[in-house]
């Protein structure tokens, strides 16, 4: 890629190799995700719809390319000086746990992410952390949303989605909500967040644990758009 130097290495991601590049005109920070011959190959037929998504809070794919073989997705860098922050990580910086504001503030955007999502039939499967991002404004993206289901699938299958996958995709985004405000893991999940953080507002201690419930195969919500609903109005409707 001519037109881009490599800054540095940045940490893999499930899908392959991150790098921080930059425009050799513009001098811009961009992301390259690096992504293997086997995978670029299944992209050959859907770069330009890959480039075409624009979903709220999520990653958007501005370029696909080939170098050696290898399919590059180039991607706005939405990290600062020190490399990418994740929600986890994010938390581990706060001694392990989030406030309340701030998990609500995460968990409206990506709810608006999965409801923005699911409405263009775009689906991910369950949010592997790792692609969580918080950007130098404090707002949480998501990368790579769907690609590793596009690669496996194919434009028509991933479109495909059972009642199961859905419950996985929204329980994998409350588990995790659910980690980095109590601190605790998954094998946590049948404590009340209200029972581990003090001061809880019962409004939002019920509706985690609500989200939570698919996990126990109890009820929870329907879907990305109930639960971003709920959320708003706990928050006055804004």
């Amino acid at each position: 890629m001519p037109d881009f130097r490599v800054v540095r290495a940045l940490p893999s991601s499930a899908l392959g190799e991150r790098l921080l590049i930059e425009s050799v005109t513009e001098r811009t920070p961009r992301l390259a995700h690096v992504l293997p011959a086997s995978i670029a190959d299944r992209l050959a037929s859907g770069v330009e719809l890959l480039a075409r998504r624009r979903l709220p809070h999520v990653e958007p794919i501005e370029q696909v390319r080939s170098d050696s073989g290898k399919a590059v997705l180039i991607a706005p860098y939405l990290g600062h000086i020190g490399g990418l922050i994740t929600l986890d990580g994010l938390a581990a910086s706060r001694g392990g746990r989030l406030s309340a504001a701030e998990i609500t503030y995460a968990a409206e955007h990506l709810l608006t992410a999965f409801d923005a999502a699911h409405g263009q039939r775009i689906y991910n499967g369950a949010i592997d952390p790792a692609l969580v991002l918080v950007d130098r404004g404090g707002r949480t993206h998501i990368e790579l949303f769907g690609v590793a289901r596009y690669c496996e699938r194919g434009p028509l299958g991933a479109e495909k989605v059972t009642e199961q996958e859905l419950l996985a995709e929204l329980t994998s985004l409350f588990e995790l909500l659910f980690r980095v405000l109590t601190g605790l893991d998954r094998r946590s999940l049948g404590v009340r967040p209200g029972q581990v953080v003090a001061g809880l507002d019962p409004g939002l201690d019920a509706w985690l644990a609500k989200g939570l419930a698919a996990a126990e195969a109890q009820s929870g919500f329907e879907s990305a758009e109930h639960a971003l609903a709920e959320l708003r109005g706990l928050r006055g409707g804004t």
